[in-house]
């Protein structure tokens, strides 16, 4: 979780900077004045700039870095309902950054984000019931929810997750031809894993109509974007001199391929 923990942060960052000045968060020039400014208007009720402020104690802009000062005020926002402090407070209590680490907490307030429509909230909410932590039990049908969820409004990780729910049937019937829509959309949006998935499916035959050239293709698109198993597999696969040519030993492999389970730690495109 700490990857998308830190992601999730630089996402947030790059959304707030339209807030406050064009192309960034605050001129370093202005930082010490500014942070004054926000925290009186903080300390009055004002929700963006409890956020801001919990932003600028968290990477030390106008002020020395103070995790858990941050953590104090995304609360304040979040308990107004602020959707980028829900998830970013989420990921505090999900990495243990300012707060003690508590898979419980987190869940429940990126759930309130999660509610508020937030791809990323859902995704990663869908996450911890699918890897079960400390107090969050897993729950397949209730990570199959969420990842539906986020998926369907267009999130590249959640689509190419979603596929591999389908392909191994947890919380979910299993579905090749589900997982095939699922891993051509996430695969469109530059997701390795999903270019890889699709590209044994369509080298198989499973859930799509057999067509190795195709599947080399997105074996090479995989390739391309360094997932090392796409390497070996395009190398090894479909460098043959007559790659439509169907080989046990090939075929094989690639059922090997989808057979691990690989939800655990998904990529997530550009």
């Amino acid at each position: 979780m700490e990857t998308r923990a830190i992601a999730l942060v630089i996402t947030t960052l790059a959304t707030l900077a339209a807030l406050t000045a064009p192309g960034r968060l605050l001129a370093a020039e202005r930082q010490a004045t500014d942070f004054a400014t926000v925290q009186r208007a903080a300390e009055q009720g004002g929700v963006t700039e409890q956020l801001m402020l919990g932003l600028m104690y968290l990477h030390g802009q106008g002020t020395p870095k103070d995790a858990l000062k941050a953590a104090q005020w995304f609360q304040k926002a979040a308990l107004q309902g602020n959707l980028a402090a829900q998830k970013l407070l989420g990921t505090l209590y999900s990495t243990g950054q300012g707060v003690a680490k508590d898979a419980m907490r987190a869940a429940q307030w990126l759930h309130m984000a999660a509610e508020q429509g937030d791809p990323q909230a859902q995704c990663d909410l869908a996450l911890m019931y699918l890897e079960g932590q400390d107090g969050v039990p897993r729950d397949a049908e209730r990570a199959a929810h969420w990842m539906s969820v986020a998926a369907a409004r267009g999130f590249a990780q959640a689509q190419g997750v979603l596929g591999e729910l389908y392909a191994q049937g947890a919380g979910l019937p299993h579905d090749d031809a589900q997982a095939v829509y699922w891993w051509t959309k996430a695969a469109a949006q530059g997701v390795t894993q999903a270019q890889r998935r699709l590209g044994v499916m369509y080298m198989l035959g499973r859930g799509v109509a057999r067509d190795p050239r195709k599947g080399c293709d997105l074996l090479g698109a995989s390739a391309e974007r360094g997932d090392a198993d796409a390497v070996a597999m395009y190398s090894d696969l479909c460098m043959a001199p007559n790659v439509n040519a169907s080989r046990p030993e090939q075929d094989k492999r690639l059922k090997e391929d989808l057979a691990r389970h690989i939800v655990e730690a998904p990529d997530g495109g550009e």
